[in-house]
């Protein structure tokens, strides 16, 4: 993972930004919301979606993600997308779906 991230830090030099791989998004959604980099944050938080099930299947910690950013990580997920999350292990489904909840009864 440390790998991973790292090279995406070395991208960044070329490319101005990393490139996005389901072992290094969580890393870099991260760092970049540690950072205030919102434009990468946005970006990370899109591949996150649309990557949710080879994310959860690598090693990644999913622990660290904050609060604020699963929030905004489960209002990209319709009630049924989430439903379609392969997540044996419980990383995170749960914690989305719970967020989903709440956002429900917050409106």
């Amino acid at each position: 993972e440390d790998h991973a991230f790292l090279q995406a830090e070395a991208s960044t030099k070329q490319l101005d930004h990393p490139i996005l791989t389901p072992r290094n998004a969580v890393s870099v959604l991260i760092s970049s919301n540690f950072l205030g980099m919102p434009p990468l944050v946005e970006e990370a938080l899109r591949y996150c979606h649309a990557n949710i099930n080879d994310i959860i299947a690598t090693p990644t910690n999913l622990n660290a993600v904050t609060d604020q950013l699963l929030v905004r990580l489960a209002a990209l997920f319709s009630h049924s997308d989430i439903k379609q999350v392969v997540d044996a292990k419980d990383k995170l489904a749960s914690k989305l779906y719970w967020q989903k909840i709440e956002a429900t009864f917050r409106s």
